[in-house]
């Protein structure tokens, strides 16, 4: 670029170079031709100093090294500076556009069924605790009935399931050898009395069939025997002929309270207002036991269990004398209850030196007595019984359960007959 700027300006001070030259040509000519001569050379000398050297002076610049340099940066500087554009404004927001509206029109394809909801989600449980419990799939317990309906049945109840026949249940010696089945009056052997029973007897030419059930006094459990033999034998050769079969049937449930409660509401007034109403006369045969059959079965008209042995219905109290605890104790003692003592002792003592007081026996070595009156505490109770102090008549008695020091004593409660099943001689 430097070099064509140079080269222009020797172009141009040649240029002027021409010019001068003419101007010089032109002074000749007019100073041959005047006729005036000084005034007109004056003023061409005049006319000359007026006019700038051009070449000179562009040749002393462009010929000059710092008037180079010079040049070259004002050209520099005037040179127009590059323009930094501003940044645009944002553009205006634009409102959407409305849709113009649309007149309704039947719509002529099917409309599709809605779609179904979306399941519920349950609300998130905080950490560290654990989700709520959903009450109503609970299963609700059982409440003990407070006042049981008086005219509720056995069959209203829902018994346990039964149990399997417990293993070592009471062995019984038949003494076939005596042929006491084959005789026309049927006696039982000695090993069978007292026992509370039931039998059957099928006889023909072939084979002949004597069935008998027996209902253990202890658990009210059954056994039943089966004995056969032909028909057509007699003598020592019957004994050899003679085959027995033996089965046994698991004892009754227990009750649970609310039973229990329920079989007291319907039968222990009654048992015990007998009792009461006895008093000072003999009941049977005078002894304890006849009192609390005759008061059940008469009371209940048919419908209690009858005792068997000493077995008086379903188990309520079970404790042995000088135990800290009961046995069992599966109810509170109620009126018209059964006690039943085996070689029982009672001891009075002082409160304050602890001395012995009293002492009384009780069963020997059974006895039993029917309740009428329980204190709050459920320890001492009011009773009736007979065949006592050498009297068979009834009378009234007490007795404390803190002061039992020896024997045994039990509490049943009377229960409906079916309880403990019929007892029939099927096989």
């Amino acid at each position: 670029m430097f070099e064509q700027q140079q080269a222009s300006a020797s172009a141009i001070a040649a240029q002027l170079n021409q010019i001068n030259l003419s101007a010089t040509d032109s002074n000749r000519s007019i100073e041959k031709t005047s006729t005036g001569g000084g005034s007109i050379r004056d003023k061409i000398k005049a006319l000359n100093s007026t006019q700038p050297n051009f070449a000179s002076q562009i040749a002393g610049q462009f010929n000059h090294a710092e008037s180079h340099h010079n040049e070259e940066q004002h050209n520099v500087d005037a040179f127009p500076k590059p323009f930094k554009k501003a940044a645009p404004p944002p553009p205006a927001k634009k409102k959407p556009a409305v849709p113009p509206p649309v007149a309704s029109r039947p719509v002529s394809s099917p409309v599709p069924a809605p779609a179904a909801s979306p399941a519920a989600v349950p609300a998130e449980t905080p950490k560290g605790t654990p989700p709520p419990i959903n009450f109503s799939t609970r299963p609700k317990g059982y409440e003990l009935p407070t006042t049981p309906p008086v005219e509720s049945t056995p069959s209203q109840i829902a018994a346990p399931a039964p149990e399997p026949p417990k293993p070592g249940q009471k062995e019984f010696d038949l003494q076939l050898h005596t042929l006491w089945f084959a005789q026309p009056t049927i006696q039982l052997p000695p090993t069978l009395a007292g026992l509370n029973y039931t039998y059957s007897i099928v006889k023909s030419n072939a084979e002949c069939a004597l069935t008998l059930a027996i209902r253990i006094s202890e658990d009210l459990s059954i056994v039943k025997y089966r004995i056969t033999w032909p028909g057509n034998v007699s003598g020592p050769a019957l004994a050899a002929a003679a085959k027995q079969k033996r089965k046994e049937l698991p004892p009754p449930p227990t009750l649970t309270q609310a039973q229990l409660i329920q079989a007291y509401e319907q039968f222990g007034n009654g048992v015990a207002a007998f009792g009461e109403s006895v008093i000072g006369q003999q009941v049977g045969d005078g002894e304890c036991w006849t009192l609390a059959k005759e008061a059940i079965d008469q009371s209940s008209h048919g419908f209690a269990m009858s005792p068997v042995g000493y077995t008086h219905g379903a188990l309520v109290y079970h404790a042995v004398g000088g135990a800290s605890a009961p046995i069992a104790y599966n109810d509170s003692i109620r009126r018209g209850d059964i006690l039943q003592f085996t070689s029982g002792k009672f001891e009075t003592r002082d409160p304050v030196t602890g001395a012995v007081r009293a002492t009384s026996n009780v069963g020997n070595p059974n006895h039993t007595s029917i309740v009428t009156n329980v204190s709050p505490n459920n320890r001492i109770v009011d009773i009736v019984h007979q065949n006592v102090s050498g009297s068979r008549k009834v009378q009234p008695g007490q007795h404390n359960l803190d002061e039992f020091v020896a024997g045994d004593v039990k509490i049943f409660r009377p229960v409906w007959k079916e309880w403990a099943g019929e007892l029939d001689t099927t096989f």
